[in-house]
């Protein structure tokens, strides 16, 4: 989990560091366009990258470029960083959820109800694991 957050973050500068190289635009990270689809890891990842890059003295050589638009790689960054980070929110939520629970077999509720049930079950984070790993794989897919 830490090392998927670490990643995550990693991921954030190396993206600023890309398109500062790049001379990209900084437009795709303006919070006026992930208002109108507001995940939350997008939301995040376009405000980091956009604070990264704040002050840039290379940025201020895209002000007049002609370019169209940026490759999907530079672009792309709040929505496939984002949605990486969305996971890593997920596993998050789950896991404090999983920390906080009584997972014995049977439960003893009272003196006079006793439970065997599947509480003991890794199902819930099993799923979310799965998710966290195609998450950290994305992450290196777009980078690459």
């Amino acid at each position: 989990m830490e090392k998927l957050h670490s990643l995550l973050s990693q991921a954030d500068i190396i993206g600023a560091m890309m398109i500062e190289g790049l001379q990209g635009s900084v437009k795709p990270f303006y919070k006026e366009l992930h208002e109108l689809r507001p995940f939350k890891g997008n939301i995040h990842v376009a405000r980091r990258v956009k604070r990264l890059l704040k002050g840039s003295e290379i940025m201020e050589d895209h002000i007049d470029c002609d370019r169209v638009q940026d490759p999907y790689s530079l672009r792309c960054i709040p929505q496939v960083h984002g949605a990486s980070r969305n996971a890593w929110l997920h596993l998050k939520e789950l896991l404090e959820t999983e920390l906080n629970s009584v997972t014995d077999n049977p439960v003893i509720i009272d003196e006079e109800l006793t439970i065997s049930g599947g509480n003991f079950h890794g199902q819930p984070l099993a799923l979310a694991l799965d998710y966290a790993c195609l998450a950290a794989s994305e992450v290196g897919n777009i980078s690459d």
